[in-house]
């Protein structure tokens, strides 16, 4: 299963500031994912000044654009993508990481990523089964015999 981890920006990042965990810690924890062959992704964001907000109403009414900063609410300064078998096994691995924040602490949000295309490929799957049963039949059916 893959899933985000996702570091919780801080005042200090915000500011352009680096990360409250020590830079080489945190390369360490993305060699090891790395050599685990677990870690598929892993980008520090710039700070919310670097960027836009866009909210849009429904019904194709239009959209607004917001330039950053952005101050309410709780926002990102790094994401990862990680491949683990549990919840638990990326749960390990943070906590790990943990013991190396700062003063000001570190809050990590770890969400199950939906395989999308998965879910496509096995509706697809079902269907062409489905109309190959049909046809089977049907087929079946023109010579006689029953199922």
């Amino acid at each position: 299963m893959r899933f985000m981890i996702m570091l919780m920006a801080t005042r200090e990042t915000e500011a352009g500031l680096p990360l409250l965990v020590q830079d080489s810690e945190m390369d360490r924890f993305h060699e090891l994912l790395s050599r685990d062959d677990a870690l598929i992704a892993a980008d520090r964001l710039m700070p919310s000044s670097a960027g836009l907000r866009v909210s849009c109403k429904p019904a194709g009414e239009g959209c607004t654009v917001e330039a950053g900063p952005f101050d309410e609410g709780r926002m990102l300064t790094e994401v990862m993508v990680v491949e683990a078998d549990s919840i638990e096994e990326v749960l390990e691995r943070v906590v790990g990481l943990g013991r190396f924040a700062g003063g000001g602490g570190l809050e990590v949000e770890i969400r199950v990523i939906r395989n999308h295309a998965a879910q496509v490929e096995d509706r697809s799957a079902s269907a062409m089964e489905a109309e190959l049963r049909d046809q089977m039949s049907m087929l079946n059916n023109r010579r006689g015999v029953k199922l």
